[in-house]
């Protein structure tokens, strides 16, 4: 079973603070949920695959741009600022309402110890995991959610790096 992980953002009053869950949690690899009063806003996924940002600083990237943090919203990540701005405003518009942050609340299935097919690249694997969810999400509702505005197709997973099929020799 994927442990599952709650944020509700209420509850936290810094956003710095969702790094230092993820670091203590030892998430790494992960796939979330974005929902505001309850409706699902946005799928995403993210991993550490050589990669130098910290743990959860997908969400972190996110999250810090939402309205109500006892300090200045983020300032760095200048696509996830636009992408969240864009979810702001719709919301706002849509449901004629003003967005705050202890409105949010971020699941988080954590794949850190999943056994992938391929275990040297889970990033097919976890992008598959997504485009599923937001197809299921489509048939429910026709309609992705609107955090969602770009669709992938389902990925082939390759083997091959972790398959053993090949050895090379260090000459």
């Amino acid at each position: 079973m994927i442990p599952k992980h709650i944020l509700d953002l209420k509850n936290i009053s810094d956003y710095t603070d969702i790094l230092k869950y993820f670091s203590k949690n030892n998430i790494e690899i992960y796939l979330y949920t974005i929902k505001w009063k309850g409706l699902i806003i946005k799928f995403g996924i993210s991993y550490k695959n050589g990669d130098r940002r910290p743990m959860g600083d997908r969400i972190y990237t996110q999250a810090g741009y939402f309205p109500g943090w006892d300090k200045k919203c983020l300032s760095r990540g200048p696509k996830s600022k636009l992408a969240t701005e864009e979810i702001i405003r719709e919301l706002e518009d849509k449901y004629t309402t003003v967005v705050h942050k202890n409105d949010i609340v971020i699941e988080i299935d954590d794949y850190t110890n999943y056994r992938f097919i391929n275990p040297d690249n889970p990033y097919a694997e976890m992008q598959n995991e997504e485009e599923r969810l937001k197809k299921k999400f489509f048939s429910q509702y026709d309609r992705y959610p609107i955090g969602n505005k770009k669709q992938e197709g389902i990925r082939f997973v390759t083997t091959l790096e972790s398959s053993g099929l090949f050895y090379f020799e260090e000459e």
